[in-house]
């Protein structure tokens, strides 16, 4: 079964006329009836009764019917993304280099699996990504130190946002302080527990979250996160940020919901970030690729 049997099927079943189907097709009678035969012969039943005045569909040719009109719009949008693709491909020659910060892990592949897609597809493209949670994301952004950003979404005057999905706040603690088995965590369960806090330097918008959710007494800071999930497992102490912004390697380190927290005031969305004014032809070849592969 090919895409050009499908095509004369259903020109056939539309105009019930197989001169007709071989005229709107621009192809000989004999073409279109051989083509039909062949389909027929492949799946081994017969799909139009003939007669001298009249040609209609069998049951079995009813069942074909919108399975071979959503195959062949299926086909017609797989070559129309193609060409998306192609064109945008073809747009960038010159050497360029894209900067991405993500406040997300690795973990998160969704995005890294599309950067990836990107470099295959556009190898004249150098791209560095960088986690960089804890950093200013945003302002290193307007500043010309990143050209692309995925993070928590705040409003600015000068950043296009694209969304991308809904993260929450979870507690990171060691399973030693913890009851293995246990899926979620209560305040009551951490208390006397002290909170470790990451450098929010610039990220205003995850310690206002944070304090929104999750006041605590008794806290310590340290200059990073990887800092903080190392002081985990020497201490009986939590962190509380983002579920998909911290790279877990320790298997002893694991993540649990507040449940004394409603998830719809939890949530908060993130997205992918640009300057509105952007220069660079590699960043807006980005932005339309992750458009292109965002259709699929």
């Amino acid at each position: 079964m090919n895409q050009r049997e499908l095509r004369y099927f259903l020109e056939v079943a539309r105009t019930k006329n197989f001169s007709k189907a071989a005229s709107n097709l621009f192809v000989t009678q004999p073409t279109i009836s051989n083509q039909i035969k062949r389909l027929e012969d492949e799946l081994g039943v017969q799909l139009f009764t003939r007669s001298y005045h009249n040609i209609s569909l069998t049951a079995y040719g009813e069942l074909l019917l919108p399975s071979a009109e959503k195959i062949l719009n299926m086909y017609s949008n797989l070559l129309q993304r193609f060409d998306q693709i192609q064109r945008v491909t073809a747009s960038s020659h010159a050497q360029q280099h894209l900067k991405i910060g993500l406040y997300i892990s690795d973990e998160k592949n969704n995005i890294l699996d599309k950067i990836e897609l990107f470099k295959r597809e556009f190898p004249n493209i150098n791209i560095t990504v960088d986690n960089t949670l804890g950093d200013d994301l945003v302002g290193q952004l307007v500043n010309h130190q990143l050209d692309i950003v995925v993070g928590a979404i705040v409003p600015h005057s000068k950043i296009k946002w694209r969304f991308l999905f809904n993260d929450r706040f979870v507690v990171y603690i060691a399973d030693r302080f913890i009851n293995k088995k246990q899926k979620t965590i209560s305040k009551d369960e951490l208390a006397g527990k002290t909170l470790v806090e990451p450098p929010y330097r610039g990220l205003s918008f995850y310690k206002k979250q944070r304090d929104k959710l999750l006041r605590w007494p008794k806290t310590i800071s340290v200059n990073s996160a990887d800092a903080g999930l190392s002081n985990l497992k020497l201490s009986d102490s939590f962190m509380f940020l983002p579920a998909d912004g911290v790279q877990l390697t320790d298997p002893h380190i694991v993540k649990l919901p507040l449940k004394d927290i409603a998830e719809e005031k939890n949530r908060f969305p993130v997205g992918m970030a640009f300057l509105k004014e952007a220069s660079k032809p590699a960043i807006s070849d980005f932005i339309a690729f992750q458009s292109i592969l965002s259709a699929n």
